[in-house]
C-alpha cells in the first residue's frame, strides 16, 4: 500500500510541474505578445513578416531555433549583414537596454513560438 501512495504521490506532482510549466509559458506568450507590439513589430510587423528588403522577417526564420541568440540580439541589437530566408539584411537593429532580463524572455518565447515552430509544453 505504501509503494502504491508514493507512486501516486510521483506522478501528482510530475504532473502539476507540468502544469505550471505550461501556465508559465502561456503567461509568457501574452506579455510576451504585448512586449513585442511595443517594441518590435514597428520593423518586424506585427505578423513577423519583416519590412521588405530593410527588416527581416522573424517568421519561419532559422535564427529563431538558437534562444541564446535571440535573447542576446533582444537585449544587445545587431549590427552587419544577415540572411534570412535566403535574403540578406543590412540594416542595424537596436539593443532595447531598458527591457528587464523577465521581458526579454517574454519577448524571445513569444516570437519563438509564434514564428519559430517551437510547441508549448
Amino acid at each position: 500500500m505504501k509503494r502504491y501512495f508514493f507512486s501516486t504521490i510521483a506522478i501528482f506532482c510530475a504532473l502539476t510541474a507540468c502544469d505550471e510549466e505550461t501556465t508559465k509559458t502561456k503567461q509568457y506568450m501574452v506579455r510576451g505578445q504585448q512586449l513585442y507590439q511595443t517594441y518590435c513589430a514597428n520593423c518586424h510587423q506585427q505578423d513577423g513578416s519583416g519590412l521588405g528588403k530593410l527588416y527581416p522577417p522573424l517568421k519561419d526564420s532559422q535564427h529563431l531555433s538558437d534562444k541564446e541568440t535571440v535573447i542576446c540580439t533582444i537585449k544587445n541589437g545587431m549590427e552587419g549583414e544577415i540572411v534570412v530566408n535566403g535574403q540578406t539584411y543590412d540594416q542595424p537593429m537596436p539593443g532595447i537596454p531598458e527591457l528587464k532580463n523577465l521581458d526579454i524572455a517574454e519577448i524571445a518565447t513569444f516570437v519563438r513560438i509564434t514564428w519559430g515552430g517551437l510547441q508549448i509544453a
